[in-house]
């Protein structure tokens, strides 16, 4: 088991319309989730990505704003979209 957490933390996910994504359990931005830098202890741990992609495929910057610090909110806004499969770094 501790050779697949290990593996786990050299991988992140690329963004793209799926639900499957958690948003904050999951590497999807960089090698860390994004549980330890939300600013609201009340969020709920089942978010998905998708949840912070607006009609218009945006990125939703307002409701970002509401959980995570500015310059996290701008590393994510930068991220595009793309069919989601584990990216190795």
């Amino acid at each position: 088991m501790a050779t697949r957490e290990t593996f786990k933390q050299g991988l992140r996910w690329q963004i793209g319309d799926d639900k499957s994504v958690s948003f904050l359990l999951d590497n999807w931005v960089s090698q860390k989730t994004l549980l330890p830098f939300t600013q609201d202890s009340s969020i709920d741990r089942s978010l998905r990505v998708s949840d912070f992609i607006t009609a218009n495929n945006a990125w939703d910057f307002e409701k970002l704003s509401t959980y995570l610090p500015y310059s996290i909110v701008v590393s994510i806004c930068a991220i595009h979209y793309q069919n989601i499969l584990p990216q190795f770094d």
